[in-house]
């Protein structure tokens, strides 16, 4: 698969940062070699300057990686998904999920980033949404019973992405809670 956004600038940064050193070194020596010699002072600060401000978007991935990690609450509800459920079972989370929920939970996930090799990969998605924004029982019904998904996975990232996803699935006894 690709990379995300957030480690390819990660990497990128590195990159620049290593290649930077390279052309301050051969930059200074023309300097040396030069007239402008006596702007060398202004090089030295705006240079500083640059590579201070390219460790910004590294300190910042740390708390991206951070913010987008499972809790350790999320890591035993797929514990409990892998120990309680059968292994031929389909779990529906977000698109981010998908891997967590193959990985940790050992289930089939009903779609991941990888999901646009999966067939109707665009019906799949909006189905997936339209199921976590539905009001309508009977629609999602409908709907996990045509894609065969037996389980529902509503983390915290969930209710972030879809807000009101945890009402229509713990209001009624239509839907049965298996953990909480």
């Amino acid at each position: 698969g690709f990379v995300s956004f957030m480690e390819g600038f990660f990497f990128i940064t590195l990159f620049l940062i290593l290649l930077s050193g390279i052309t301050i070194n051969k930059l200074s020596g023309y300097l040396n070699k030069t007239i402008l010699q006596k702007s060398k002072i202004i090089f030295v600060i705006v240079t500083l300057l640059l590579v201070i401000l390219s460790f910004i978007p590294v300190f910042n991935y740390g708390s991206v990686i951070n913010a987008q990690s499972p809790t350790t609450e999320e890591i035993k509800t797929l514990e409990f998904i892998e120990q309680n459920t059968p292994i031929d079972s389909t779990v529906l989370g977000t698109i981010h999920e998908g891997h967590l929920i193959s990985q940790v939970a050992k289930r089939k996930n009903f779609f991941d980033t990888n999901f646009l090799f999966a067939p109707f990969a665009n019906r799949r998605y909006d189905d997936a949404k339209q199921i976590f924004l539905s009001k309508s029982q009977t629609q999602v019904t409908r709907q996990l019973n045509d894609y065969e998904i037996d389980y529902i996975y509503v983390s915290k990232q969930t209710n972030q992405v879809y807000p009101y996803s945890e009402l229509i699935f713990e209001s009624d006894s239509c839907f049965d809670k298996i953990y909480s």
